[in-house]
C-alpha cells in the first residue's frame, strides 16, 4: 500500500509581548504534534492538536487556527476516518478564505484531495492536486508542489500507468532540499513510492537504490510508518529476485514493526484515556473543590452576617444599657443632690439648735446666735464676756482657757470636748456636754460651733438614785440592828 503524501503546515509564530509566554507554548505544542504524527502516535498527536488549538483561539492567531485545523484533517485521515478528515479540511478552507494566506491554501487542497484519493474519487482527486499546484505557481516556495505531484503519481500508479508515476515523482524529489523533518519525510515517502513503481516493471536495480534510500532517511527521523511500507517493498523484492530467507526476514520485520505501531497505537489509546480519566478526575476535583470552596464563602458570608448582627445587637443593647445607666446615674444625681440638701437642711437645723460664737483672741465675745443667747441667758450688755467665764460659770478654769485660745489661735485643731454646769437667768442650773469645732478664722476672730447635750435631768435621776441607795443603806442597817436586838433579847434575859 503506497502513502499519499499528506503535507502538514509550518509557520513560525508572530511575537506577541502580552501573550508571550502563550505563544511559546502554542509553538512547543504545534512542534510537538507534528512530531507525534510522524512517529505515528495519532492520539498524542490529537491531545497536543486539541490543547494548541484551544490556545490558538484564546490569542486569536489565525494562522494557527488554520494550520491546526489542517493538522487534525491529517490525524483523522491517518486513523482511517475521511469522513471527518474532509470535513476538517473544508472547515479550514472556509477559514483560510476568510483569512487568506498563501501559505496554507495548496497544502489544504492537497490533502482534501488525499482524503478523496482513498475513497477512490480518483477523478476528483485529480482536481484538487490540480488546484493546488495552480496556487503554488503564485508562490515563491517551489516546495509546495511535491505532495500534489506525489499524489498525482500514486493515481498514476494505481491506474497502472507506472512510467508516469516514476516520471512525476522523480521530477518532485529534485525539488526538495531535505533541510527539514517535513522534507525527509516525503523524501522516504517518494523513496518507497518509485521503488514500489519499478518493482511493478521489474526493474530491481531501480527498486533496491530507492528502496535504499527510504530505509536511510526512515531510520534517521524514526517515522515508523514509513518503515513499514519500506519493510514490505523490501519483502517484495527479494521474493521476486529469489531469495526467499530475506523475504522472510523482511515479512517478519514488517510484521514486527506493525506490531509496534499496534502495540504503540494501544499504549497511546490507553495513555489518552488515562489522560482522559485523569482529567475527568481533575476536572471532578476541581468542581468538588469548586463547590467546596463556594460553600466556604458562603459559610463565611453567613458567620459575617451573623457577627454583623450580633454586633449591631451588641451595640444596639450596649446603647440601651448606657441610656438606661445614664438615666440611673442622673436619677441617683438628683437623689444625691437631693439628699445632700436634706442633709444639709437637717445639718442646719441641728446646727440652729447648737450654738455660733465668735471671739477674739482673748475670748472674748463679739456675737451669739438668739439660741445660745437664750441658752445661757445673755442679753446685748453681756455679750463682752469670755466664753471660758460662761462655761465655767465665773469659775476660772486655766485648762480650758489655754484650749479655747489654741482653738481660736488656729494651733489646736481637733475639737474640745467640756462638760460644763451653767446657770440661766432665772438662776436654774444646767449641765451639759459640749463640744465646741472651729468653723472659719479671719484674722484674730474665730467662729466655734458649739453642739451640746443637756445632762441636767440624767444628773438629776442619778442623784436621786444616789440618795435612794443611801436612804436604802440606812434603812437596811436600821432593819439588822433591830433583828440582832430581837434575837439577843431572850439571851439577855437569860442571863
Amino acid at each position: 500500500m503506497l502513502i499519499p503524501a499528506i503535507v502538514f503546515s509550518q509557520v513560525v509564530p508572530v511575537y506577541d509581548s502580552e501573550n508571550a509566554g502563550m505563544v511559546d507554548s502554542l509553538s512547543w505544542l504545534k512542534e510537538k504534534q507534528r512530531s507525534l504524527i510522524y512517529k505515528g502516535d495519532y492520539l498524542g498527536a490529537v491531545e497536543m492538536g486539541t490543547k494548541a488549538l484551544r490556545i490558538a483561539r484564546d490569542v486569536q492567531s489565525h494562522e494557527s487556527i488554520i494550520e491546526l485545523n489542517n493538522a487534525n484533517g491529517v490525524i483523522h485521515h491517518k486513523l482511517g476516518n475521511d469522513e471527518e478528515a474532509l470535513r476538517v479540511f473544508y472547515e479550514a478552507l472556509l477559514y483560510e478564505k476568510q483569512y487568506p494566506h498563501p501559505t496554507y491554501l495548496p497544502k489544504i487542497l492537497n490533502n482534501v484531495g488525499t482524503a478523496l484519493m482513498q475513497q477512490d474519487s480518483l477523478d476528483k482527486a485529480l482536481m484538487y492536486f490540480e488546484k493546488s499546484l495552480e496556487v503554488v505557481e503564485f508562490s515563491d516556495d517551489s516546495t509546495f508542489n511535491i505532495a500534489p505531484l506525489a499524489n498525482i503519481a500514486l493515481i498514476y500508479f494505481q491506474r497502472g500507468e507506472y512510467i508516469q508515476s516514476i516520471a512525476v515523482q522523480e521530477d518532485a524529489l529534485k525539488t526538495l532540499s531535505l533541510n527539514t523533518y517535513n522534507d525527509k519525510w516525503s523524501y522516504a515517502n517518494l523513496c518507497n513510492n518509485i521503488a514500489k513503481a519499478y518493482l511493478e516493471i521489474s526493474a530491481y536495480s531501480k527498486a533496491r537504490m530507492y528502496l535504499s534510500r527510504s530505509s536511510e532517511v526512515a531510520k534517521e527521523i524514526e517515522a515508523k510508518d514509513i518503515a513499514l511500507e519500506n519493510y514490505q517493498h523490501w519483502a517484495q523484492y527479494y521474493e521476486e529476485t529469489g531469495r526467499p530467507k530475506e523475504a522472510l526476514r523482511y515479512k517478519k520485520l514488517e510484521l514486527s514493526m506493525s506490531d509496534s505501531l499496534l502495540n504503540q497505537q494501544i499504549t497511546s489509546e490507553i495513555t489518552q484515556w488515562q489522560s482522559r480519566f485523569e482529567g475527568l478526575k481533575k476536572d471532578h476535583e476541581i468542581d468538588m473543590l469548586t463547590k467546596e470552596r463556594k460553600y466556604q464563602e458562603e459559610k463565611i458570608t453567613r458567620q459575617q452576617q451573623i457577627q454583623s448582627s450580633l454586633i449591631i445587637t451588641s451595640l444596639f443593647l450596649i446603647a440601651i444599657i448606657y441610656l438606661l445607666f445614664q438615666s440611673v446615674s442622673a436619677r441617683k444625681k438628683a437623689q444625691r443632690e437631693s439628699q445632700t440638701e436634706k442633709d444639709l437642711s437637717v445639718a442646719y437645723l441641728n446646727a440652729s439648735d447648737g450654738i455660733l460664737m465668735k471671739a477674739d483672741k482673748d475670748l472674748q465675745l463679739n456675737f451669739i446666735n438668739d439660741k445660745g443667747a437664750q441658752l445661757l441667758g445673755i442679753n446685748g450688755e453681756q455679750e463682752k464676756k469670755s466664753i471660758w467665764g460662761i462655761l465655767s460659770d465665773g469659775h476660772r478654769d486655766s485648762k480650758l482657757e489655754e484650749d479655747l485660745k489654741l482653738l481660736v489661735s488656729g494651733d489646736k485643731l481637733t475639737p474640745i470636748r467640756v462638760r460644763s454646769n451653767i446657770s440661766d437667768a432665772e438662776g436654774n442650773y444646767m449641765h451639759f456636754s459640749w463640744t465646741i469645732t472651729r468653723l472659719t478664722k479671719e484674722g484674730d476672730e474665730a467662729v466655734l460651733f458649739f453642739s451640746g447635750h443637756d445632762l441636767t435631768e440624767i444628773n438629776y435621776s442619778v442623784n436621786v438614785i444616789k440618795s435612794a441607795m443611801i436612804e436604802g443603806q440606812e434603812l437596811e442597817k436600821e432593819r439588822i440592828a433591830k433583828e440582832i436586838q430581837e434575837a439577843m433579847g431572850p439571851l439577855l434575859a437569860s442571863s
